[in-house]
């Protein structure tokens, strides 16, 4: 696998299903910059494989064939970029479940973003979930449980993945990335986000494209603030700002520096919010409006979330609660 820390999560998947202990209805959280679309890939594969061998899927058999090839009868995925996944999503999905297997096997349903699914589609789909056909899988992901109904969270058998430690994410990195020596402040800065890291390595130029740290150095140094010339750019900036939120509650919370992301900017964070006079508790109300945000985005279609987020931006620069 390449993903080292996904290691684990497969071994406990893996184990469950060979003793027979796998659920029909399992949560494994939507973590992109931990590759988890991947591990979701590649558990499906399994499940649905035809000769699988102990750990994987063979990768030979006519099932592995139509799923490599994105044509598997078998299985179904829901929740792709930012569409909503509706009641009648649902319905039809819970059709095809009750079926029998094209290809005389498992049937599996992915459910990306699952968050993203209406209170309507969630009560269909806990239907489903309360009473499954046989050899029938149903992989929920979204991006946090607690954006799912209690009634379907509590049904789901969860794997979680985490982050690599230090001394993985530094191989990992040294092997993908070229470099053989990788600076300290890339592995405190990326600590849960190896796939953002790699990327930050790989880049040809030089300039600074994360958009957290770019959102800090204009609040805490008065850098230039981005942008936001249309929708398209907010997805991104809104997750920064999520990101740049929680990086100040670390240090308004007087957490060690081996404890932060931005280590570098710890003194210039302090100076800041003592200028501004802004406490833990306005920033952690600017944090839950950021993250209100993410859930409009995600519910409400052709939303200028844009113009919201640089409405938080102004307030963030003023020290003012919105």
């Amino acid at each position: 696998m390449r993903y080292p820390w996904l290691r684990d999560s497969w071994q406990q998947l893996m184990q469950a299903l060979q003793q027979q202990r796998l659920a029909h209805a399992i949560g494994i959280l939507w973590q992109p910059e931990l590759a988890t679309d991947n591990l979701l890939q590649t558990l499906s594969q399994r499940l649905l494989c035809l000769t699988p061998k102990p750990l994987s899927a063979c990768g030979k058999c006519k099932s592995c064939q139509l799923f490599q090839a994105g044509t598997h009868p078998d299985f179904y995925r829901l929740g792709e970029a930012d569409a909503r996944i509706g009641v009648d999503d649902i319905r039809q999905l819970s059709t095809r479940l009750s079926s029998t297997a094209n290809q005389g096997q498992s049937k599996v349903a992915l459910l990306m973003r699952a968050e993203q699914m209406t209170d309507a589609a969630a009560n269909a789909l806990l239907k489903t979930l309360e009473e499954p056909t046989d050899d029938t899988y149903i992989v929920v992901a979204p991006s946090r449980y607690g954006q799912l109904l209690p009634t379907i969270a509590s049904r789901l058998q969860r794997y979680q993945v985490q982050p690599p430690k230090r001394d993985i994410l530094q191989q990992w990195l040294a092997q993908y990335s070229g470099q053989v020596a990788i600076d300290e402040s890339v592995l405190q800065r990326f600590t849960e986000r190896p796939l953002a890291a790699l990327a930050y390595l790989q880049q040809s130029d030089t300039e600074v494209t994360d958009h957290t740290e770019q959102l800090l150095l204009a609040l805490v140094q008065q850098q230039p603030w981005p942008t936001l010339n249309d929708r398209e750019q907010a997805g991104d900036w809104l997750q920064a700002s999520i990101e740049t939120l929680q990086e100040l509650v670390r240090v308004s919370s007087a957490l060690n520096h081996q404890q932060l992301r931005y280590p570098q900017l710890q003194t210039a964070i302090k100076q800041w919010l003592i200028q501004a006079a802004v406490d833990v508790d306005s920033l952690q109300h600017w944090l839950h409006q950021a993250q209100q945000l993410l859930r409009w985005q995600h519910e409400q279609k052709g939303l200028a979330i844009n113009l919201l987020l640089q409405q938080q931006w102004l307030t963030w620069q003023h020290g003012q609660r919105w």
